[in-house]
């Protein structure tokens, strides 16, 4: 049984990796998208996503009950005010500060839980160096703007996201509770781009659309599918570790596809946000059991 729970849990990781891995890729994405509106983007991703796991798991539609509604419209509601906070943000501040305070949602995560071990805030503070290097640069610019709140709102939109997955998910079936959750943020993205005016930008380029099909079938569909069924296994403080990935992983693609220079602060940032997700998994024993037991008093 315990080898089981070791494969589990090795399996759900790995989710988390490919999750990091391809919201990473997902900024090159969305920034050869920069024609089409914020909000008009959500729509279109979360609606191509929500359809898609409703066309494949469509029997798994027959599990959405009243309390399962209630979970997926909670959880989808964090991740849209999570979207939306960092959307409007970026246009405040810089794309480097965006990337930094909306990032801190992942880091959030072990600080809004009820208790955390001395190895637990090593991470956090490692993770925390590591993000700022590789977003700011080493910039020692410290000031704070409104661009800069509503990313921070952002990131604890994204942290309460994780946490709501964690306590709200567990005994629900994933794929119906994902196409709820991908729903919500559908209906609510076309509500606010119609409340803002967002104008359509007219042909839409081949680059465009293939990107849109990546942000909205594997960044969205798969990631969110991933999410739910990885946090079955893993404690939500070491998911917001592991998905401190996406900066790395957009950084290093920004540099391949975009032409961007990572710099020798962004090389230590993204080696410090790896050594502090290794250094989470590879807890001792007592760190382990008291992680079990936390999950079972989450039930």
């Amino acid at each position: 049984m315990e080898n089981k729970q070791q494969h589990l849990h090795f399996y759900s990781v790995l989710g988390l990796v490919v999750i990091g891995f391809s919201w990473g890729f997902g900024f090159v994405a969305l920034d050869w998208c920069e024609r089409i509106p914020a909000f008009m983007i959500m729509a279109i991703r979360f609606f191509m996503a929500a359809a898609l796991l409703a066309v494949i798991f469509w029997k798994h539609l027959k599990y959405i009950d009243k309390e399962l509604l209630k979970s997926g419209v909670i959880i989808g509601l964090f991740m849209f005010l999570c979207y939306a906070c960092a959307g409007f943000g970026i246009r405040f501040t810089t794309t480097s500060r965006t990337a930094f305070f909306s990032c801190l949602g992942a880091i959030c995560v072990p600080m809004l839980k009820i208790k955390m071990t001395r190895k637990a805030i090593f991470c956090v503070v490692v993770c925390l160096i590591g993000v700022y290097s590789i977003s700011m640069g080493g910039s020692m610019d410290l000031g704070f703007n409104f661009g800069d709140m509503l990313c921070l709102l952002a990131s604890i939109f994204g942290a309460s996201q994780v946490i709501a997955v964690e306590r709200l998910g567990k005994h629900h079936d994933i794929f119906a509770l994902s196409t709820v959750e991908l729903f919500t943020i559908t209906v609510l993205s076309v509500l606010m781009s119609l409340i803002t005016g967002e104008k359509y930008p007219g042909n839409i380029t081949p680059l465009e659309i293939g990107s849109l099909l990546f942000i909205g079938v594997i960044c969205s569909a798969l990631c969110f599918v991933l999410q739910m069924a990885s946090q079955k296994h893993v404690p939500a403080n070491r998911v917001g570790l592991i998905l401190t990935l996406e900066p790395v992983v957009g950084a290093v693609a920004s540099v391949l596809l975009l032409g961007d220079v990572l710099g020798l602060f962004g090389i230590v940032g993204g080696v410090l946000i790896v050594a502090s997700i290794i250094i989470s998994e590879t807890s001792t024993g007592s760190e382990s059991q008291g992680e079990a037991e936390e999950q079972i008093l989450l039930k």
